[in-house]
């Protein structure tokens, strides 16, 4: 019950009193409680493209690992092309074999970096988010995920269905 208050203040009070005020910092922009790794991913987490939900979600985590871990998360990758897609998989023999879509291109995917926070901490972070329903038909499929694609290296990936 504390989760869902605090996601109703969040996504009711908090995240629309935030300015888009961005400033330089240490080589990443700030939006309130996010931290961006360029402005590319800065100016996709304002664009209304991105699905509400999953925004939600990314600024549910910062919240929690700011006021409790004292860590800013940073955003990492919103919006991925085909052709972006294609070039982060191009070393999986999966993927060569059967191309799949990614969240990343309908703007329903956000991946967070998980350098510099703790095992228990992404463990945590995890958590939080899988609370958050996928989708009905299929309760297996998560929110979020803690993994590797290519040799970008290990992240935690936000993810909503189409119907979110």
């Amino acid at each position: 019950m504390r989760l869902k208050r605090l996601w109703n203040y969040l996504t009711k009070i908090l995240i629309p009193a935030c300015k888009l005020e961005y400033q330089e910092n240490g080589g990443s922009k700030m939006h309130g409680l996010v931290d961006f790794k360029t402005n590319r991913q800065m100016n996709e987490f304002q664009d209304d493209k991105l699905n509400e939900k999953v925004k939600n979600i990314a600024v549910l985590l910062a919240f929690y690992s700011w006021n409790f871990f004292n860590k800013r998360l940073i955003i990492t990758d919103i919006l991925r092309t085909h052709q972006e897609q294609n070039h982060v998989y191009r070393d999986s023999a999966k993927y060569k074999k059967k191309p799949w879509r990614s969240v990343h291109e309908f703007w329903r995917g956000v991946d967070i970096r998980s350098h510099g926070l703790t095992d228990k901490e992404i463990k945590i972070l995890v958590t939080i988010a899988n609370t958050i329903e996928y989708d009905k038909n299929r309760p297996n499929k998560k929110t979020c995920l803690y993994h590797s694609v290519g040799k970008g290296g290990k992240h935690i990936h936000l993810q909503v269905f189409i119907s979110s």
